[in-house]
């Protein structure tokens, strides 16, 4: 059950993240409740202390999450192992996946009224 309040992704395009009647053209965090930017500029050397300074402390602190998900611009790229490590030791579930793939599984578990948080990359 979802409710107009609730931050579902209403569409999305290569340069493009619509929610509700705002548009992001920059990389996002959002979760149900929250939405923050996501300064990234090279998913390849993405760590942990990235997500650290951008959400993960905030997010955490006021939602029990059941899943991260990341998406990685077009095309799924690995998650750097310095991430994954910090995300594991913060008892964190994380899947990645394409960016159109993460927004579409993102919708999904919030439909299911789960806790997820979704990192959304748009490089």
């Amino acid at each position: 059950f979802v409710t107009d309040d609730i931050n579902i992704i209403k569409n999305y395009g290569e340069n493009h993240i619509r929610i509700h009647d705002k548009i992001y053209n920059h990389s996002i965090i959002v979760s149900a409740t929250h939405i923050a930017p996501w300064d990234i500029d090279d998913f390849a050397s993405l760590g942990g202390d990235d997500l650290q300074k951008s959400f993960l402390q905030s997010f955490t602190d006021s939602e029990n999450v059941e899943l991260l998900i990341i998406g990685s611009g077009k095309k799924m790229r690995l998650l750097p192992a310095s991430l994954k490590n910090r995300l594991l030791l913060d008892n964190i579930p994380v899947d990645f996946m394409s960016t159109p793939a993460a927004i579409r599984t993102y919708n999904i578990a919030l439909s299911e009224s789960r806790q997820v948080i979704g990192a959304f990359c748009l490089l």
